[in-house]
């Protein structure tokens, strides 16, 4: 829906400039005032073609500027421009004003520098005079109710910077915030607010102190007032030459109704006690007048402002407006609310002869009742709303020039499957629009065999562009951009209006700072945009400028200037003194390793990552062990098939700032941790916390274990002089006892500590069993057979009315079970939102009550899914509560969702028995054992090593996706079972051979001569000959034996 703007320090240009400050935020978090929305760029052709590019304003009010800025959210002004040949930038880091001329060549040179104030907000060059403003905080005494008088007052200083001869500047302060400003001509046109720039956000909105619209002369001595008049805090505001235009949303009084009942006493309006049965809380009802939208419209004089007209629309509050740039006429769309849903009222106003009046108004409905639409492009010509629900631009034509029905000025068109517009928008003359969109794609199953997984959801989200004729209504092309151009299109920069060329940000506020790029290119005669090359922003810009000559990326302390035709080789431009160079240091890091997935290693905590805003971050990694990954810029995470058997490991990393690269080592001693200790630590603390509260150790639950080796205990602060544990690896345990939970940290020398303990009351228990086909439970199943992981729910209360809704998330073991993806609901329950399943594990999955009625107090089947058993083992489960906040324990008789800690999650103990007939030595699976079963070992460990299952699960074998297939064929090769394939698998299979084989010749009864067992290469060999599922070509190494 259209909401409120937000009320800060901004300006007219900031607020919606198509280079405003909307980089890198997804739309959904901004509000209509914020949204990028570009005016008509056939008004700049001639500007462009003579190297001037007008920039514009949310409205389509184009702004005296050089070139069109994209500004980073953090650093709030435009301080590059570029005008009648002079270039000004401002060096944030020294707070410097920069002045540079532009040589016929088309090169730079400084001429002149001067300090000025820091906290710049705005910034606009007019003729010699370059404004600067910056707000200034004034702490005040804090009010007896912080909800109407703010906390804080502000002023404003205006720094006048003359770029005569000699550069100068004048200091004046003036009182109040800004926080709407525009230059006409050689004026400055401010509204200022005494009592700083909060405005509380409550409803009602609260008596503020007034705004006043301040009209300033521009002169070498600073600015002089030449008129003040009072103006709403809320509302839009936009300068046509001498006319001002203020448009304010103006909220009636509301009446407030006397109570049916005092909430917290319980007494009607009469006076009355209400009996304690017959008590029925309500608030006081409120009775709200619609609002409506004053267009007021000013005009400046030699030296005073003067109300020329003033204009009250029908309900509604006040979306977007636009004033044709010759202030004959206007648009105004209001969002009118509905009850449950909205439309928008569209005024067209005629501004002719010094008056408003209504040429023409109407309605615009969603295509649902419960649909809002929301204003995405306003300009000449032309509005266009976006139905984000239905998937749906309407086009209004506001033309009025032409007097035709309403009805015909509204056509609706519908986006392509897949597409859903975003909020980046941006005109090609009159008659095209380019709008930026999201584009969905489905992926396809990943096996056919299991119809019923769902990893055949969407998965693939791509960016693109539509190119729309506004004046026909139609989409005329549309373009897919590649995947590698990840996330959806920043902010739209044009470069040439004429020939059809922009760009825009591709990628997030950074990770890795080779993500983030430029991307820039045109549309071609059929409206698809084509790429045409991108630059690589690292983290550290501030600002984009962009004209049809050249590129400027503005950093804290220079400038990078592209030429359009080489964006590969910018040219360094200072800003004054260079700041110091980053520095990467060599590491010597000692690390602790107990099995665990991986370790992170800090390689950056004494490097010097540069005093920018955005540091260095790393972007390199040089000899690093297979898997290793940069994570979060600063950090290398090293898995554990490079720490097991280890001792040391040795690599180099490479970190920048986009400018400059510097290269460190990192020496790694690893000190690898007994297992034993951790399990012995563990049992330590099941036996004290049967102690702590009285019960036997059988009864002590763990609801959750976590390792820490490495980095502090969380909850647990090393500093405390009361705490016994330190830095030296251990467990964070979460433990229940019959009416109790507590929380215990612990440390492998034996240390211990309740962090935590608590009584509280199981209120209802989260099972899991396993079934068969019938649904009896079965505790036993055998490889290969496929049975059912039943989760039920059991209300504790004792009289209860059951669960309505749970969610869970589960893991099991990938080397013995393998979920096959179904999904089966109980009686009663039905599937609510998304969730995952894979192979091996399940994600977010639960289960919504569909009956009115509760169901009583009994246990509850609320789902099963399927599951198959690959190999032989002890299989334990355990259930752990979903991640979403949205996934909620909910139950009969309780409004709320159930806390964590008093939903009891059940576990699961499975044993899995070889099949029968199944010979554990038969690897290839063909019924019997033969030499082919040892060459299949003998041939993966030379290719691969010895490898644990883990491994083989965890990263597949040189680093590739293993299939299902193959990892029932590489668990088959432990014909051991000790949990790794290693020569000791093939040995077994080779002393099976040979008790045959002595065997055979026991049977021929060759008692008379002794027996000479042959060499086992011979057996092998004579067995790789005979045996007919041997594969051509496939030798055995004797020397692992």
């Amino acid at each position: 829906m259209i909401q409120k703007r937000k009320h800060l320090l901004e300006s007219l240009e900031t607020r919606q400039l198509l280079a405003a400050e909307c980089f890198a935020i997804p739309n959904e978090l901004l509000s209509a005032g914020d949204q990028v929305i570009a005016g008509d760029l056939s008004a700049s052709v001639a500007a462009a073609q003579s190297g001037q590019v007008t920039s514009w304003n949310a409205a389509g009010l184009p702004i005296d500027q050089s070139a069109i800025a994209l500004i980073r959210p953090y650093y709030h002004a435009d301080l590059i421009q570029e005008v009648d040949g002079r270039l000004i930038a401002v060096d944030t880091s020294d707070n410097t004003l920069h002045v540079f001329s532009r040589s016929n060549d088309g090169g730079l040179e400084q001429i002149g520098s001067v300090s000025v104030a820091g906290g710049i907000h705005d910034m606009r060059v007019v003729g010699n005079q370059v404004l600067l403003f910056s707000p200034v905080d004034l702490p005040i005494a804090y009010p007896t109710d912080a909800m109407i008088a703010p906390p804080w007052g502000t002023e404003t200083l205006v720094t006048t910077v003359n770029l005569g001869d000699e550069i100068t500047t004048i200091r004046q302060t003036l009182p109040g915030s800004y926080n709407a400003l525009d230059v006409t001509g050689n004026r400055v046109v401010i509204r200022q607010r005494e009592g700083g720039g909060f405005i509380p956000a409550i409803w009602p909105p609260p008596e503020m102190p007034p705004s006043s619209l301040n009209v300033y002369d521009i002169t070498e001595n600073g600015l002089q007032l030449v008129d003040s008049v009072e103006v709403p805090h809320y509302g839009d505001i936009q300068v046509r030459g001498d006319d001002i235009f203020v448009a304010e949303t103006v909220h009636p009084e509301i009446e407030i109704l006397p109570p049916i009942v005092n909430y917290e006493l319980g007494i009607d309006a009469a006076g009355n006690v209400i009996p304690p049965d017959e008590f029925v809380p309500s608030e006081p009802p409120v009775e709200f007048v619609p609002t409506k939208v004053v267009l007021t419209r000013m005009r400046i004089s030699d030296q005073s402002i003067e109300q020329v007209a003033q204009w009250e629309s029908a309900e509604g509050e006040l979306s977007s407006l636009y004033v044709s740039e010759d202030a004959t006429t206007a648009t105004m769309v209001q969002t009118q609310y509905l009850g449950i849903g909205a439309q928008l009222q569209v005024s067209l106003l005629d501004l002719s002869a010094n008056s408003i009046s209504v040429f023409d108004s109407f309605s615009v409905q969603a295509s649902e009742p419960t649909g809002v639409m929301s204003v995405i492009d306003i300009g000449p010509g032309y509005v266009v709303l976006h139905d984000f629900d239905q998937r749906e631009l309407t086009i209004v034509s506001t033309d009025q020039s032409i007097d035709i029905a309403s009805e015909n000025r509204v056509r609706t068109l519908s986006l392509p499957e897949g597409w859903q517009a975003t909020h980046q928008t941006l005109r090609r003359g009159t008659d095209r629009l380019v709008v930026g969109a999201l584009v969905r794609r489905t992926s396809q199953p990943s096996d056919p065999t299991r119809p019923n997984a769902t990893n055949d959801i969407f998965h693939e989200l791509r960016s693109g562009f539509l190119t729309v004729k506004l004046s026909s209504a139609e989409i005329i092309a549309d373009t897919v951009l590649p995947a590698e151009i990840h996330s959806y299109p920043g902010s739209l920069i044009p470069i040439d209006p004429v020939a059809g060329r922009f760009g825009f940000i591709s990628g997030a506020e950074a990770v890795n700072t080779s993500r983030i790029r430029l991307i820039v290119g045109r549309l071609n005669d059929a409206g698809e945009f084509v790429v045409s090359g991108s630059v690589a922003l690292p983290n550290t810009y501030t600002e984009i400028d962009a004209n049809p000559q050249r590129l400027l990326v503005r950093y804290q302390d220079r400038l990078l200037e592209y030429d359009w035709g080489n964006l590969t080789e910018p040219t360094t431009i200072p800003l004054g003194e260079l700041l110091p160079a980053i520095q990467a240091v060599d590491d010597a890091l000692t690390i602790d390793f107990s099995g665990q997935p991986s370790v992170q290693l800090d390689v950056t905590a004494n490097d010097d990552l540069g005093s920018g805003f955005a540091p260095a971050q790393i972007v390199e990694l040089i000899g690093a062990p297979r898997g290793a990954e940069i994570e979060a810029g600063r950090f290398v995470r090293i898995p554990a098939t490079a720490l097991r058997n280890s001792e040391s490991l040795r690599f180099e990393y490479v970190i920048s700032d986009g400018l400059t690269r510097s290269r460190a080592v990192a020496e790694v001693t690893v000190n690898t941790i007994d297992e034993s200790l951790f399990q012995d630590l563990i049992d330590s603390i099941l036996r004290r916390a049967a102690s702590d509260f009285g019960v036997s150790v059988n009864e002590v639950e763990v609801t959750s274990l976590e390792r820490f080796v490495g980095e502090p205990l969380p909850y647990v602060p090393p500093d405390d002089p009361n705490n016994p544990i330190d830095l030296s690896p251990g467990v964070l345990m979460l433990v229940n006892t019959p009416g109790n939970s507590a929380l215990y940290a612990g440390s492998i020398d034996g240390r211990i500590i309740q962090v935590f303990g608590s009584t509280r009351e199981f209120l209802v228990e989260l099972g899991l069993r396993a079934v068969d086909a019938n649904g009896q439970p079965v505790t036993e199943v055998a490889v290969g057979d496929e049975f059912w992981l039943e989760f039920r729910a059991d209300d504790l209360r004792p009289n209860g009315g059951g669960v309505f809704s749970a969610f869970f998330d589960l893991a099991v073991p990938a080397d013995l079970l393998q979920l096959t993806g179904q999904v089966e609901y109980g009686d009663g329950f039905s599937r609510v939102a998304n969730f995952v399943i894979t192979d091996s594990e399940v994600d977010e999955l639960g289960a919504i009550g569909n009956q009115v009625q509760p169901p009583g107090n009994e246990v509850q089947t609320l789902l099963r899914i399927g599951a198959r058993a690959l190999a032989a083992g002890d299989v334990q489960l355990q259930l752990d509560p979903a991640d979403n906040p949205v996934a909620e324990t909910t139950m009969h008789g309780i409004d709320d969702a159930i806390d964590l800690d008093r939903v009891r999650l059940g576990s699961l103990e499975l044993t899995i028995v070889e099949s029968e007939g199944t010979d554990p030595l038969d690897v290839d699976g063909n019924g019997s054992v033969t030499a082919g079963d040892a060459l299949m070992v003998v041939n993966f460990i030379g290719q691969h090593g010895v490898l644990t299952l883990n491994d083989i699960v965890a990263t597949g074998a040189e680093g590739e996706q293993v299939s299902q297939t193959d990892l029932e064929s590489m668990r088959r090769m432990d014909t051991n079972r000790n949990g790794s394939i290693s020569a000791l698998d093939a040995l077994f299979i080779i002393n099976r051979l040979r008790e045959v084989r002595l065997a055979e010749l026991n049977a021929e009864q060759l008692s008379s001569e002794s027996v000479t067992p042959q060499p086992l290469s011979s057996i092998v060999s004579a067995d790789a000959m005979d045996d007919d599922d041997d594969v051509a070509g496939e030798t055995v190494n004797t020397d692992l034996f």
